[in-house]
């Protein structure tokens, strides 16, 4: 299940269910939030690819059986909050291993983000219980010009 709609004038949101029985139960869930804000001045070229590029990767989740699910907030233009429900790590690491997500992450975000915090963590006892236990959050900068951004990592102790 995929809907992607206006929830405002100024804001759009989208929810990928793959798995929506599995977000009943009560059991352990991975997550990854993702906060980003974009450079302020971009060419149609890179917004466009941008887009192309965000609904091959939605479309390659439902492959992945441990992804559970995708939603995706924009609070303002060109500010999102993205919020990925998965089984395990292995999942994680099946999903960053792919060439979409590959070539987003190290091809497209430079030239596309201003800056970038993920937000790694579980859900102890699923979505009912409604904890989020943040293990570690990542901070990326980019600066026009540099192929590899800034990076630095806080970890929690949980």
């Amino acid at each position: 299940m995929h809907s992607f709609f206006p929830i405002s004038l100024k804001r759009k949101q989208r929810i990928s269910l793959y798995k929506p029985q599995t977000l009943l139960c009560s059991h352990r869930l991975s997550f990854v939030g993702f906060v980003s804000g974009r450079q302020p001045a971009l060419s149609a070229s890179i917004l466009n690819e941008v887009e192309r590029i965000d609904e091959l990767m939605v479309a390659e989740l439902v492959n992945i059986s441990g992804i559970f699910s995708y939603s995706s907030l924009e609070v303002r233009p060109g500010r999102w909050y993205n919020l990925v429900l998965f089984h395990d790590a292995e999942t994680k690491m099946h999903l960053k291993s792919s060439h979409i997500h590959s070539y987003a992450a190290y091809q497209l975000a430079p030239q596309y983000y201003e800056w970038i915090r993920l937000h790694n963590g579980i859900m102890p006892d699923g979505l009912a219980q409604q904890e989020l236990l943040v293990q570690n959050t990542k901070y990326y900068t980019f600066t026009a010009g540099r192929p590899h951004p800034d990076m630095y990592e806080i970890t929690y102790g949980c």
